[in-house]
């Protein structure tokens, strides 16, 4: 009978696999999303979001839920794009159906009580989006004034409202939660 159970024993213990080893991350760090992270946003936060994957796509797109579509004045607004295969996620910059947004680069002035400062949006690389995303994030935590130059050629105002601010810093939020920033 002692036989049988160390044989049992043994089986048991040489029939489990090995654990299976890690994947190494070999894209950007500012960028990786970890699985905990992906289901806590998938679980929690993504039902606040549309969610669409483009046609031949791997990576989903959200969009946060109660941004204003209003033409009628400017908005800027994140998008968070979730790149599952690669264990990456990318924060891009929307522009709303506003018609006087310029065409190529977006210049943003912006202006505290003591000091004023510009930063832009040029080529719209990840890189250059993720960092447009947080510059824009970094003035409205600090309460910074945010305006731009239209096509017209006049200044004016972006995040006048209240809820549009709080809308983006949700989204930038989430962002930096999912890529565990």
């Amino acid at each position: 009978m002692k036989k049988y159970l160390i044989i049992g024993c043994l089986l048991t213990l040489f029939s489990c696999d090995a654990p299976e080893a890690q994947k190494e991350f070999r894209g950007d760090k500012q960028y990786r999303t970890t699985e905990p992270s992906r289901l806590y946003f998938k679980n929690m936060r993504s039902v606040y979001y549309f969610r669409n994957r483009k046609p031949r796509s791997k990576k989903d797109i959200y969009t946060l839920k109660r941004v204003s579509r209003d033409r009628d004045r400017p908005l800027l607004y994140p998008t968070i794009i979730n790149n599952w295969l690669a264990d990456e996620a990318y924060i891009f910059i929307e522009k709303n159906a506003y018609p006087y947004f310029p065409e190529d680069s977006l210049h943003i002035r912006w202006q505290s009580i003591d000091s004023t400062g510009t930063f832009a949006l040029g080529v719209p690389t990840k890189k250059a989006q993720y960092e447009f995303a947080g510059a824009l994030y970094d003035c409205l935590r600090q309460g910074h004034e945010l305006s731009f130059e239209s096509k017209k050629g006049d200044t004016v105002s972006l995040f006048d409202g209240h809820q549009d601010r709080k809308d983006f810093t949700i989204v930038m939020r989430d962002y930096y939660k999912l890529t565990e920033r």
